[in-house]
């Protein structure tokens, strides 16, 4: 009766293990400087860690931030900017804010230059 229970228990427990939906992957962006060395590591959850480096390309410290990833891309010529300050950027760029701050965007477009649109991605 003890084995018929357990086998019982193990078919249960198998087919449960089937219908479990998988742990959806975190995503990593990284991103490098001039000399192709690691600068930042942004995952999708808001986990940044930032690397700085000496003269001789020695890493210095690994410092980690978390809160809500925002990613502005920035398509023409100009400039974008965040209040609070972590958003300054020409191309593409990603900063970690805490959870329910309120993020303005502001674009400065290059002399001559109009914005068409702005996107920003809250991750």
């Amino acid at each position: 009766m003890k084995q018929f229970i357990a086998i019982i228990l193990i078919i249960v427990f198998g087919l449960l293990g089937v219908f479990v939906p998988a742990a959806q992957a975190e995503q990593v962006t990284y991103r490098y400087d001039d000399m192709q060395r690691l600068t930042r590591a942004e995952y999708t959850s808001g986990l940044i860690l930032a690397y700085t480096y000496d003269k001789m390309g020695n890493r210095l410290n690994q410092q980690a931030r978390s809160g809500v990833l925002l990613t502005v891309n920035v398509t023409g010529s100009g400039t974008v900017t965040s209040d609070p300050t972590g958003i300054d950027c020409r191309a593409n760029c990603s900063e970690v804010f805490a959870p329910g701050t309120e993020v303005t965007l502001q674009t400065v477009p290059d002399e001559g230059k109009g914005v068409s649109r702005l996107f920003g991605r809250r991750v």
